[in-house]
């Protein structure tokens, strides 16, 4: 219903940025839906992260705003450096948007990603993020399996429900992937 409400919506900086500092939940999706690319600046991009402070907040506006700018990348990496859960699941969703709208964009491999969590190794919600990003590297071929496995293997071998399911949905994903070769 968001999207459709969006197109009759005329695409505005100023209709945007209002609706996105209501900070209501289906504001905020608006705003990502009609804010003008070319006039999202990096400083406006940071101003505008600031108000996302859940998961559902962070995958819809990866979705919807992030993932398709042209200045992901940077805001991507001032995201990660900030060192906050939510801006490192932030970056995480958002490099997966962005690998999935091309594919070629692809910043990180698997080990990187891997390798990042190391600082996020208790951090469910960034956990969730990366097995997003993962998950949208394995669909464009680029396959570190021996990495993965390992990486699947010790989120098995957790207690905690959360990593295994993690563990369980990367795993799926590689035999869906296995079945496409």
């Amino acid at each position: 219903h968001l999207k459709q409400l969006a197109s009759r919506i005329p695409v505005s900086y100023d209709l945007a940025e209002r609706l996105w500092f209501l900070e209501v939940r289906e504001t905020m999706i608006l705003a990502a839906l009609v804010v003008p690319d070319e006039e999202m600046t990096l400083e406006r991009c940071l101003e505008w992260s600031e108000k996302i402070d859940n998961v559902d907040q962070i995958e819809h506006s990866a979705m919807f705003l992030w993932g398709r700018l042209a200045m992901a990348g940077h805001c991507v990496s001032h995201w990660f450096n900030e060192g906050s859960a939510i801006k490192r699941a932030l970056a995480f969703y958002t490099v997966g948007r962005m690998v999935q709208l091309k594919p070629a964009t692809a910043m990180y491999s698997i080990s990187d990603v891997i390798k990042m969590l190391a600082a996020d190794k208790d951090e469910i919600l960034v956990l969730k993020a990366a097995s997003f990003l993962i998950r949208s590297l394995l669909r464009t071929g680029k396959k570190d399996v021996d990495t993965l496995a390992q990486f699947i293997f010790t989120l098995s071998a957790c207690v905690d429900t959360g990593k295994q399911m993690i563990a369980q949905n990367l795993q799926t994903e590689v035999a869906f992937i296995s079945d496409d070769d």
